[in-house]
């Protein structure tokens, strides 16, 4: 309740939107496999951190990893 008073979000979405702008950063800047990437973010299986991930960008890691290879917006 304090999360959304102050921040107008979800202590819930708050977690999701700092864990994806890390999973981003990782996709992005490192060599990281995808399966790594999860593992570091602690998702149990990639396959979960793919659905979260592409639940939250409509991209699949792999997408948004070949997109920011010419953009390194986000």
């Amino acid at each position: 309740m304090l999360c959304r008073q102050i921040a107008g979000r979800s202590a819930l979405q708050l977690l999701h939107e700092r864990l994806l702008l890390e999973a981003k950063r990782q996709l992005t800047y490192t060599n990281m496999t995808i399966g790594q990437v999860s593992d570091s973010l602690g998702f149990s299986e990639p396959a979960y951190f793919t659905r979260f991930f592409k639940r939250n960008t409509a991209l699949s890691p792999r997408d948004f990893r070949l997109g920011s290879k010419h953009s390194h917006k986000y």
